[in-house]
């Protein structure tokens, strides 16, 4: 009986055991130690995990799991998902497409959509305005972003290197088993996420607090895993391991003393945070594990142009610990890693199944993304095309997944709503008593009706004052031909100067109303053709004839056309790409009867000599008026258009303006918090026309200039100077992102 009941026993207890599910880094430890590679975060200063994997390659040490934090389950999860150090070189030293001088992560981790690849009319909203919407109105007031930055461009380009793996798979079956440690939100612990979304994961374990929203998966919010394991050492033991590996690249907290500022505060709460569970998890290492600690002095998280360097750095690292590294090899049990393909791209049968969280309509989804077959052997025109259709709505992230061989377009509303708060700034002085400033706030909702669209409201209040309505909708399948309806209302000074003689300060009120019938040219163009009609008022405030110069009302109507490229990837400082501006149009002076005729055209292409940038521009505008007392008149002087000469100070008919600029970046890109500075050099020659004083009378005007310029998260600054050749000079400060 007692015989019986100890087999009993012993059965129950092996069958239980049996049935007990395997711990991802425990295996048969007959054949050998099981190695967990754990990677902590750190930004930018992840790239040296990448150089420690590489020397764990060369030393033939097999990795059984692999555990990472943040940035350190970025590499993690890449290198369970089938890349090797060479792979995962390529994928962290990409390089800007924009600027083949900076860091495409650049890009990335701030969320901002490179200039070439958003669609027209987007290029200019963000010349004019912040590049971003800064907080959503809805039926409960204001509401802020879940962060400063974006995580769209991050999910793309993470998507765009993972489609073999499926995004509802155990981590388990990947290359290696992978766990990336993110922070619950409401409880503050670290969550070991093991299966379902390998790219929402990453996301997830990088979300840090205030740059980017905190993530939800499986009805839990998670953000950056820095905040409760910097380092996995806790769960890299939990999941059975024998021998561990740990690359840390913790940064020490500053040094603080007296008072500093609130940004200074929270980035040392948030780095002691970080460091004092890292020396927590630190303490669980034994005598079998490897703490190694790469250099990282003279970088910073944000540094992710100096990923080539610090992956050196982590081969130096490693290079101390080859002899351990060599013992591990000889006590480890043998790779178990599964072979993936990362160069596999998934099949596709040609359906795509939309989850869409929008009000637009699916089908006009689908027309807008064109999914072709090819697309999926080109990462970077794929990016181009949810790029697109993300700026299409508004929407909030825009995602292509595959589950099987069907395709899957996940399409986000925006966080903070439809109804989305613009704002821009723009100032300009010549130190001489002659100066413009303004503040723009833009109210747009946008997807407008079931077909996209936007409805607009734009206000300009300073020196000037503006008031724009405006409706933009798309038309047929794919969303490229559109129309404009718009009602605009301007105030504004006017500084008449003919021929060196100043005629007078004028104040000019005008509303208008303005219909657009257009097509966009894909990303980098746009024709269209529109009517409008202006009724306004000039009223004279200081004049040399004041008897002779009386306030006077116009109403005039006509149309015209307009063609323009914009491939520029800098709108300020542009190193490649090129726009060109053309466009006519004819107006009736209804009271008079008399038509004006009004053609520009223009040109900006950038190029590089000796080391330095440079940029050509020529532009041309000409109005013939059939009476001899003309409503158009144009403007000349300011900066890059003769900036020897005060903002608008030359009144003219017609004028052809050329213009050469040189330019030298002084300072480094550094990352993500990064305020470029630039010197440059200028030379205007333009060619005025003053027909409406005598047939015929044109002068020439020569300026020589020079700035210092930098790149502020708002716009463009420029400070400097310019004399023309007949001696008069200007010193300006401009800012703001129009000029």
């Amino acid at each position: 009986m007692i015989r019986f009941f100890q087999i009993t026993v012993f059965g129950v207890l092996a069958s239980v055991l049996a049935a007990a599910p395997a711990l991802a880094c425990d295996f048969a430890d007959e054949d050998g130690a099981d190695v967990a590679l754990v990677l902590g975060g750190g930004g930018a200063l992840a790239a040296t995990h990448i150089g420690v994997i590489a020397a764990l390659e060369e030393a033939g040490v097999p990795v059984h799991c692999v555990i990472g934090t943040s940035m350190g389950a970025v590499v993690g999860g890449f290198y369970a998902g089938g890349y090797d150090s060479a792979g995962l070189r390529a994928i962290f030293e990409a390089k800007s497409p924009d600027n083949p001088a900076e860091s495409l992560w650049n890009d990335l981790v701030l969320g901002r959509t490179p200039r070439r690849d958003l669609s027209f009319l987007k290029k200019e909203e963000r010349d004019q305005y912040f590049s971003d919407y800064v907080a959503g109105i809805g039926p409960n007031g204001v509401s802020l972003p879940g962060g400063i930055s974006g995580m769209g461009l991050l999910k793309a380009y993470f998507r765009s290197h993972l489609r073999h793996v499926s995004p509802g798979q155990s981590f388990d079956e990947l290359r290696v088993p992978f766990r990336a440690i993110a922070t619950n939100l409401s409880t503050g612990d670290a969550e070991a996420l093991k299966d379902g979304d390998l790219v929402e994961a990453m996301l997830a374990s990088m979300a840090v607090p205030g740059q980017y929203a905190a993530r939800v998966i499986d009805g839990k919010t998670l953000v950056d895993g820095g905040m409760s394991a910097q380092l996995g050492i806790e769960q890299a033991r939990a999941l059975g391991a024998d021998i561990i590996i740990a690359v840390d690249t913790t940064l020490s907290p500053a040094e603080v003393d007296g008072a500093v500022p609130l940004t200074t505060v929270l980035g040392q709460l948030l780095q002691i945070t970080i460091f004092k569970n890292r020396n927590q998890q630190i303490a669980l290492l034994g005598p079998e594990d490897s703490h190694i600690t790469p250099d990282v002095s003279g970088y910073s998280p944000t540094t992710f142009n100096g990923a080539a360097a610090l992956y050196e750095r982590g081969r130096a690292a490693a290079a101390l610990f080859a002899e351990r590294f060599a013992a591990i090899k000889d006590q480890a049990a043998p790779i178990r890693a599964r072979p993936i393909d990362p160069q596999q791209r998934p099949t596709w049968n040609g359906e795509i199944v939309v989850a869409n969280g929008s009000v637009v309509r699916d089908s006009v989804l689908l027309q807008r993304l064109n999914l072709q077959p090819e697309d999926l052997d080109n990462d970077r025109r794929l990016r181009r095309k949810l790029n697109d259709l993300g700026a299409f709505g508004a929407f909030g992230e825009v995602d292509l997944g595959f589950t099987a061989d069907t395709a899957v377009l996940d399409v986000e509303p925006r966080q903070t709503g439809r109804t989305q708060l613009q704002l821009g700034f723009r100032a300009s002085t010549s130190f001489d008593g002659e100066g413009q400033f303004g503040l723009l706030g833009r109210i747009s909702h946008q997807p407008l009706t079931k077909n996209g669209g936007e409805f607009s409201l734009s206000a300009e209040i300073g020196s000037d004052f503006g008031v724009s309505a405006q409706i933009h909708q798309p038309l047929l399948a794919e969303g490229r031909f559109f129309v404009v309806a718009g009602l605009n209302y301007r105030a504004e000074e006017l500084l008449v100067e003919i021929d060196n003689i100043r005629l007078g300060e004028f104040f000019q009120r005008a509303g208008s109303a303005r219909f657009r019938l257009g097509r966009e040219l894909g990303r980098w163009g746009i024709i269209a053709v529109e009517t409008a009609a202006t009724l306004g008022r000039i009223d004279p405030q200081v004049t040399v004839a004041p008897d002779l110069i009386e306030p006077f009302d116009y109403f005039q109507g006509g149309g015209g056309a307009f063609f323009a490229v914009d491939t520029l990837d800098n709108n300020a400082w542009p190193t490649r790409g090129w726009q060109f501006r053309a466009s006519v149009e004819r107006l009736l002076d209804f009271q008079n009867n008399d038509n004006t005729d009004r053609f520009g055209g223009a040109l900006t292409r950038p190029f590089t000599f000796a080391g330095l940038n440079g940029i050509v521009r020529v532009q041309t505008e000409n109005i013939v008026n059939e009476n001899d007392d003309p409503v158009e008149i144009l403007n000349l002087g300011g900066f890059r258009r003769l900036s020897a000469f005060t903002e608008n100070s030359i009144s003219t008919n017609g004028y052809v303006l050329t213009g050469l600029e040189l330019f030298k970046r002084l300072t480094p890109t550094t990352g993500i918090v990064d305020f470029p500075l630039f010197i440059g050099a200028n030379f205007d020659f333009a060619r005025v026309e003053f027909d409406f004083l005598e047939p015929g009378l044109r002068d020439n005007f020569f300026s020589f200039g020079g700035y210092l310029g930098g790149l502020s998260p708002i716009g463009p600054a420029f400070l400097g100077g310019g004399v023309a050749t007949d001696g008069r000079f200007s010193l300006f400060l401009h800012f703001g992102r129009s000029f």
